[in-house]
């Protein structure tokens, strides 16, 4: 893994279905370069599949993270535990630490889920963060109001089809639905143009060597956390896979760092550490992943066989 491979996934996380002619074009390789690393990337397990699901616009889901340390015996027990709830997306292990990613119906599902994750991971004082900017490349708003925009049982099957291989052929997906290509062409650039679809991947960088961690960093009061991670992503480029900042706490940020070594670690560790506009941080080493249907798939998989699906 080097930075090219990171500057791959990044450009694929933000969007699964970008031509290898972009990529190679943006990193200023060759396109049988592009095809060779990502092969790689797949063989290796890092990239496990490329993804098309209903967009959090589009539902008006709410995105939340939850993290807190479990009082259970055994943490990755506890944590595969977390995906008895379909709002339970990600979680992240880290000693007996646990960082949940929850993607939520609406806010007024964050009670529900904060008690069942204070029973199911024996967690006594879970925190709560609600990212008001999030993204892989670039930060992307939370929570705006939704567009009226509806989508037929038809479109339901196009994202369907696309859901674990986003990167299929048009052609190949009009053959799944029972559609020209032509058709299928114009009525998945409307839904794109209407934000009603996220294309990414779904990855593990713990499959190959290296170090991925968890900052969670609060800023001192009147430091602008835009430019703060704007400075972040300048310092440490590609090895910055995911981050945000949260509107319920005013300083708070969350950075996803991976360092090829545990010095590298430790030298990222000193640069939050010493940052002046920093007030305090925590880094937290990941030592397992594990990610879980939510209740996403379960809807577009009813809307795709006409059931009329539950938000």
């Amino acid at each position: 893994m080097d930075e090219t491979d990171l500057r791959i996934c990044a450009l694929l996380n933000a969007n699964s279905r970008t031509p290898f002619r972009d990529i190679a074009d943006t990193l200023g390789i060759s396109v049988q370069a592009v095809h060779k690393r990502v092969k790689a990337l797949t063989d290796t397990g890092v990239l496990r599949a490329f993804t098309a699901n209903l967009s959090f616009k589009f539902l008006n889901a709410v995105p939340a993270g939850i993290s807190g340390r479990t009082n259970g015996p055994s943490v990755d027990d506890v944590a595969r535990g977390l995906g008895k709830d379909d709002s339970s997306a990600i979680v992240h292990v880290s000693g007996d630490f646990l960082s949940v990613m929850v993607v939520l119906r609406s806010i007024g599902d964050l009670d529900r889920y904060v008690e069942f994750i204070r029973t199911e991971a024996q967690m006594d004082a879970p925190s709560v963060f609600l990212p008001s900017v999030m993204g892989f490349a670039n930060l992307e708003r939370q929570n705006l109001p939704r567009e009226e925009f509806e989508l037929t049982q038809l479109d339901y099957r196009i994202i369907l089809s696309l859901h674990r291989d986003s990167r299929k052929e048009i052609v190949d997906v009009a053959k799944d639905v029972g559609l020209s290509a032509k058709t299928v062409k114009r009525r998945l650039t409307r839904m794109i143009g209407a934000g009603a679809i996220d294309f990414g991947t779904e990855f593990d960088l713990g499959a190959q060597s290296g170090v991925s961690s968890l900052m969670v960093v609060d800023v001192r009061p009147g430091t602008d956390r835009g430019r703060f991670l704007g400075q972040v992503k300048d310092r440490f480029g590609p090895r910055v896979i995911f981050m945000g900042a949260y509107g319920n706490v005013p300083g708070g940020l969350f950075v996803f760092i991976w360092s090829a070594t545990m010095k590298e670690f430790r030298e990222t560790e000193a640069f939050f550490r010493d940052d002046p506009a920093v007030a305090s941080f925590k880094g937290h080493l990941i030592q397992n992943k594990y990610q879980f249907r939510t209740w996403r798939e379960g809807l577009l998989e009813e809307k795709a066989a006409g059931m009329p699906g539950k938000r």
